[in-house]
């Protein structure tokens, strides 16, 4: 999947590359709203499986405050170089911090994993966010469930699930390196049977939203929920209201 970026400039749609990474993370820098910085898109002019050590090498040469490390990477990777690719990202966050002991006083890098729905997590994605902790970095467990699709169909039966997978990953992480700074992601998605897709302006979808940050308050754990978001393919008046209810809920 690529990302498109419009340059300010030409008001062209361009596919996204590391300098377009470097320029929008000087944007976040900026905000006083942003506790962390990201480029919000992706170096698609680099090959794949080592896109995401271009992102975080070009944040970090653009940001003072925290970023995310690329957990993941490219389909064509193997464990061997992602493992590599993953130690490089610490190590160019080292030589910004001065060394090891100043990053570990000030964590300039920050990443966790999903689950993979229904119940599973990958073994290296959970492999690397222990390294994090180890660091004593902080850290997130995240679950996208898809209603129907990588859950039960039912709200509650989903939430469940999404609240099974959030819990599961967070005792993983306490377990081994208990008081890790922890966030979470609660995700849970409405899904559109018919056309096999994200059904985002869906009310199942606030709803959802809406549950989950009620979850994570009942833990007393810091949350990322859905907001703002539409099924429209194009900005108008279906995208105004969707994006305004899925926010008041």
């Amino acid at each position: 999947m690529d990302v498109n970026t419009a340059d300010l400039e030409t008001g062209e749609w361009k596919q996204s590359t590391t300098n377009d990474v470097a320029r929008i993370v000087k944007v976040t820098d900026a905000l006083d709203s942003y506790a962390s910085a990201d480029g919000m898109t992706a170096s698609f002019d680099k090959p794949e499986y080592i896109r995401g050590f271009y992102d975080v090498v070009a944040r970090l040469n653009n940001t003072e405050k925290p970023t995310s490390i690329s957990i993941g990477g490219g389909n064509a990777e193997s464990p061997e170089l992602s493992r590599a690719l993953f130690d490089y990202q610490l190590e160019v966050a080292k030589v910004v911090a001065g060394d090891e002991e100043a990053l570990r006083k000030r964590p300039l890098l920050g990443g966790g994993f999903w689950g993979m729905s229904p119940l599973q997590f990958h073994g290296l994605y959970v492999e690397r966010a222990l390294k994090l902790a180890e660091l004593g970095f902080p850290s997130f467990v995240g679950s996208m469930t898809q209603a129907g699709a990588t859950a039960p169909v039912t709200l509650s039966g989903i939430l469940a699930v999404t609240n099974a997978e959030i819990l599961g990953g967070l005792s993983i992480i306490q377990l081994l390196y208990p008081g890790t700074q922890m966030s979470v992601s609660y995700l849970p998605a409405a899904f559109d049977m018919k056309h096999g897709q994200w059904a985002a302006g869906a009310p199942e979808e606030a709803l959802l939203s809406a549950a989950a940050v009620e979850i994570a308050r009942h833990y007393g754990l810091a949350s990322e929920a859905m907001g703002l978001v539409t099924s429209a393919k194009m900005p108008g008046p279906q995208a105004c209201y969707e994006k305004v209810m899925s926010s008041i809920l």
